[in-house]
C-alpha cells in the first residue's frame, strides 16, 4: 500500500465516550483496536480497494439491534447502531463532523496532488462571489458567513448584553480618561457610518539610482466594508454615555472586529479590488495582490516617480 503522510488526517474519533458494556462483548474476542470506545484520533485510513482483502469469514452480532463484530487480519471490529440508538439524536456538531470526515476521506481516496477546500471554505468562496456587491461609492458590500441553522439557535442575547455593559459603566465612572476614549470611539463609529442607530430603541522632485521603501496600512480596514442590511442585525451593541440616559441599541454596519469571518471578508475583498482593476490600474492591482498582509503594505520602487501614484 501507499500511504500519504498528513499533519492532522481528520477528527477525533468516536466523537463520545461508548460504554462498552452495552454490546455485549464476548471475553475471548481480540479487537483490533482495544479502547475503541474512548474518543482518540485515527492513525491510517486504509482504501476501499483494501477492504475485502482483511475481512475473514468469521462474524457474531450479539444483539438483534446492536452491531455486528467481524474479524479481520488485524482483530475484531464493530460496525453498526448502538442498542437502543436513534438517528435522529444526531447533533448539529457530529453531521458537521461527518461532513469534515468525507471530506478529507474522499480527498485521500482520490489520492489528489493538489489541497481542496474543506466544505466551509467552499461555502465561504461562493457565498463571497456570489453575493459581495460595491455600492455607489466604490466600497464592497458582503454578506458574513453563517453555519446553517446558526442563526435560529442565537437566543435571546440582549439583556446579557446590557447587563455586562452596565459592569463596563460601572468600571469606566471609576476612570474618567478612559471612559472619554470609549465614548468618543463610540461616536466616531457613528460618525463615520460605520455604525447606525437602532430605530426605537457612524511631492518632490525626481530622484535616481537608489530604492524607494513604501509602508502604508489601511486606515480601519474592516470598517471600510459595509455588510448587507439582512446581518446587520446580528451585530447590535448597546451603549449610553451617561447613567442617567436610557441604554440605546445600535446595529454595526460594516465588518467587525472579532469576528472569524472579518479577517477573510476583509483579505478577499482586497483581493477582489485588484482583480477588478489588473487592466486600469495595473501597478496597484499588482501591489494589492502583492504586498499586503492583511491591512499592512510593504512595497517598493526604483524611483520616486515610480513610486508616486
Amino acid at each position: 500500500m501507499q500511504f500519504h503522510v498528513l499533519p492532522k488526517l481528520n477528527i477525533s474519533l468516536p466523537t463520545s465516550y461508548i460504554d462498552p458494556s452495552t454490546i455485549q462483548l464476548p471475553d475471548w474476542m481480540f479487537l483490533a483496536d482495544p479502547e475503541f470506545h474512548k474518543t482518540g484520533p485515527v492513525d491510517v485510513i486504509i482504501g476501499a480497494e483494501f477492504y475485502m482483502d482483511l475481512l475473514t469469514d468469521e462474524r457474531v452480532k450479539p444483539a438483534a439491534d446492536g452491531p455486528t463484530l467481524h474479524n479481520t487480519v488485524f482483530g475484531w471490529i464493530i460496525s453498526g447502531r448502538l442498542p437502543g440508538s436513534v438517528p435522529e439524536s444526531t447533533s448539529l456538531v457530529s453531521v458537521a463532523a461527518i461532513d469534515e470526515l468525507l471530506t478529507r476521506f474522499w480527498e485521500l481516496e482520490t489520492c489528489r496532488t493538489k489541497s481542496t477546500h474543506s466544505i466551509e471554505e467552499s461555502t465561504c468562496e461562493q457565498l463571497f462571489e456570489e453575493t459581495t456587491v460595491r455600492d455607489e461609492t466604490g466600497r464592497f458590500v458582503v454578506t458574513l458567513p453563517k453555519k446553517k441553522y446558526a442563526v435560529q439557535r442565537l437566543g435571546e442575547s440582549r439583556s446579557t448584553a446590557i447587563k455586562r455593559f452596565l459592569g463596563l459603566e460601572k468600571r469606566l465612572s471609576a476612570n474618567p480618561d478612559l471612559k472619554q476614549q470609549y465614548s468618543d470611539f463610540i461616536h466616531e463609529y457613528e460618525a463615520m457610518g460605520h455604525m447606525k442607530r437602532v430605530a426605537g430603541d457612524t511631492a518632490g522632485g525626481e530622484l535616481h539610482h537608489y530604492e524607494v521603501a513604501i509602508v502604508a496600512d489601511i486606515a480601519k480596514m474592516y470598517r471600510m466594508i459595509r455588510v448587507q442590511p439582512d446581518d446587520q442585525r446580528l451585530q447590535r451593541i448597546v451603549w449610553r454615555d451617561n447613567v442617567d440616559e436610557p441604554i440605546r441599541v445600535y446595529e454595526l454596519t460594516t465588518v467587525t472586529y472579532g469576528t472569524a469571518s472579518a479577517p477573510y471578508l476583509a483579505t478577499k475583498c482586497l483581493q477582489k479590488l485588484g482583480e477588478i482593476g489588473e487592466k486600469t490600474h495595473p501597478s496597484a492591482a499588482k501591489v494589492l495582490k502583492r504586498d499586503f498582509y492583511v491591512d499592512d503594505m510593504l512595497a517598493g520602487a526604483h524611483t520616486v516617480t515610480g513610486a508616486t501614484p
